[in-house]
């Protein structure tokens, strides 16, 4: 009987870990990215993508935030949560946040135009609270693409 109090005490939380598809204004101003890149001088165009949830990217958090509250909240319930279940909130955390800097990257890549034709993706990243994909592009920079952004 006690297995049973149990099972029901923590059936919510484990209904609240599933996640359905997600939608980039689900992470409006959670996020913040910054997009670098490099043109060596054989043309050779390097990038890396970096990705961090801006609660965790504040060097001084604002106690008084609600969002703040929220956030210490959720951390507190998770602290008291089985270390199975807490192993299950981190692994889709960190699967939403791959999924979110994938399509960042993608997104980046059409509004910049960097890489014309694709990417080789050299290097990957994704922690709990940011992300970070390095690339290579496909083809070589050309005249436009130096002039672009050598600037940048």
């Amino acid at each position: 009987m006690n297995k049973l109090h149990l099972l029901i005490l923590f059936l919510p939380f484990l209904f609240s870990c599933t996640k359905g598809a997600i939608y980039p204004q689900d992470f409006s101003g959670k996020i913040t990215d910054s997009f670098t890149t490099s043109i060596a001088n054989n043309g050779l165009k390097l990038f890396t993508y970096r990705v961090s949830l801006s609660s965790m990217s504040n060097s001084t958090p604002n106690v008084n935030s609600p969002s703040n509250g929220l956030a210490q909240k959720h951390k507190q319930r998770n602290d008291q949560l089985p270390s199975k279940i807490q192993r299950k909130q981190n692994d889709v955390s960190t699967e939403l946040l791959t999924e979110q800097t994938e399509l960042g990257l993608k997104k980046t890549l059409e509004m910049t135009d960097f890489c014309h034709t694709g990417y080789i993706e050299l290097d990957r990243l994704i922690e709990d609270e940011r992300g970070m994909i390095r690339g290579e592009c496909l083809e070589g920079a050309n005249t436009l693409d130096k002039q672009k952004f050598d600037s940048l």
